[in-house]
């Protein structure tokens, strides 16, 4: 929660709006990388703690950019709307996601499910990790958000 509320009053202005996107995305990016390492390397509980709690933080960040993005580019009157339809594939999203990291690490498991190991951990987390850096591969095709409706000074 402070990651949203940090969010929402940093790069407020539409003319800011794309760097601070890329900035939270990629500080977001890195929080994984850094978690994941940090569980794989068995590093003392408190410093997979700090990172998650980055991770969080950065990811709450990123979400308040990314929906003030959208919003800019929604119609006049139509931002409400737009706005609870990406509430509802976010919280569409987590329930795949945590089911589907559940599938993958039963899978992955070495006792058939049964118990989760450290390897079914780090190769799911793996991927998860994997798929977020991926997706900042969309980064540099994004477009300036200044000049679209919405724009707050």
């Amino acid at each position: 929660m402070v990651g949203n509320f940090v969010g929402a009053y940093i790069a407020r202005p539409a003319r800011l709006r794309l760097p601070a996107i890329t900035v939270s995305c990629v500080s977001y990016g890195a929080s994984w990388v850094f978690f994941w390492f940090s569980m794989r390397s068995r590093l003392p509980i408190l410093i997979p703690g700090l990172v998650g709690f980055f991770l969080g933080f950065f990811a709450g960040i990123t979400y308040d950019h990314l929906t003030a993005g959208v919003n800019d580019l929604a119609a006049r009157g139509r931002g409400g709307s737009l706005f609870g339809g990406m509430n509802l594939f976010t919280f569409i999203s987590v329930i795949i996601f945590q089911s589907g990291t559940g599938f993958l690490m039963q899978r992955f498991s070495s006792s058939g499910g049964a118990e989760i190991d450290l390897a079914a951990f780090n190769s799911t987390f793996g991927i998860v990790t994997l798929l977020v850096i991926i997706s900042l591969v969309a980064l540099p095709f994004l477009k300036s958000f200044s000049g679209q409706g919405g724009e707050v000074l």
